[in-house]
């Protein structure tokens, strides 16, 4: 290839397989997916490097075309990668195009999909907070008039139909041990349950 050229991702493929010091490469992203590729989808490619691994490859860091970025990243960095975040769900998805680990890289790739105990409560109390967010914002613009900024479920905002919702939420989220989530929210929390004569 020449110097000048910039590497496709075919061209690359091939220079990092020639490469023993590349223990993996991993293809995220829409090329990763089958019916998910459109004429504008560029190849988004990790190269993974052995710890301590010299090679030339590394001046590719940060190499970035309509047609392929590149991440060249350590194993030990590749172990951490997206650890939290939500890269950690595209690593999760992804498609392990080369593995010299036998296995070893699709196992790391295994494990961001999976969320310990821990992670698992912490990230659905976030996400149940930005639903009681969301919802209070959407019952508040409606009960003070402004219909379009209400709209927060299917295409109308249909309150009474939200209040239902987050009361089969807020049931099950009390069960899961989520209450002070919840509770955090204070009074408005009767503007989002259920009412009668008011929605």
């Amino acid at each position: 290839m020449p110097a000048r050229q910039p590497p496709t991702y075919r061209s690359f493929v091939e220079l990092a397989t020639a490469d023993p010091a590349v223990v993996g490469l991993v293809l995220k992203g829409s090329r990763a997916h089958d019916g998910m590729v459109t004429e504008h989808s560029d190849h988004d490619l990790y190269a993974v490097l052995a710890d301590g691994a010299a090679t030339d490859l590394t001046r590719f860091a940060g190499h970035r075309t309509p047609e392929l970025d590149l991440v060249i990243i350590t194993l030990a960095e590749f172990r951490t990668a997206g650890m939290p975040g939500f890269e950690r769900y595209a690593l999760a998805r992804a498609r392990v195009v080369l593995d010299r680990l036998d296995g070893g890289i699709g196992r790391i790739l295994a494990a961001k999909a999976r969320l310990d105990a821990d992670e698992a409560f912490r990230d659905s109390g976030e996400w149940l907070d930005a639903y009681a967010n969301s919802l209070y914002r959407s019952v508040k613009n409606d009960r003070d008039g402004h219909p379009l900024a209400a709209r927060h479920i299917s295409g109308t905002g249909d309150v009474p139909l939200q209040r239902r919702l987050f009361a089969q939420v807020e049931a099950a989220a009390r069960r899961a041990g989520h209450g002070a989530v919840l509770d955090a929210w204070g009074e408005d929390l009767d503007l989002m349950r259920p009412q009668e004569d008011r929605s």
